[in-house]
């Protein structure tokens, strides 16, 4: 777990009703908008890239949680910069990686694949 400040535990990720096939918290987060910026290294046959989401929480909640495979995770931010406590941890044989992030608006996510 990467921990920055005050940090309330994140609960472990289900399934949402809706879609058993995500851990995402597809029920109580809603993305309005993303970017995505990448860089591609042939030499180190490597992606490189930051995904800004901008998020819409509904009933107050406070955890988003994305699906992920494959990335290397180098941090998560807010729109200021500031690190934002995560948990990558999470991993099912079926539904693969998951990553619940503790946030209160936009979130930057800087990571790399190989």
């Amino acid at each position: 777990m990467r921990e920055y400040g005050t940090f309330y535990e994140a609960s472990a990720p289900v399934p949402p009703a809706e879609d058993g096939s995500t851990f995402s918290n597809i029920d109580v987060i809603r993305t309005t908008h993303f970017h995505l910026d990448m860089a591609i290294d042939f030499d180190l046959k490597q992606v490189r890239g930051t995904n800004t989401l901008t998020l819409k929480a509904i009933n107050r909640a406070t955890q988003l949680i994305l699906d992920y495979a494959g990335m290397t995770i180098q941090s998560v931010t807010d729109k200021d910069g500031n690190p934002l406590n995560y948990d990558d941890s999470y991993h099912n044989d079926t539904l693969g990686n998951a990553i619940i992030i503790l946030f209160n608006g936009n979130i930057f996510i800087h990571y790399h694949h190989s």
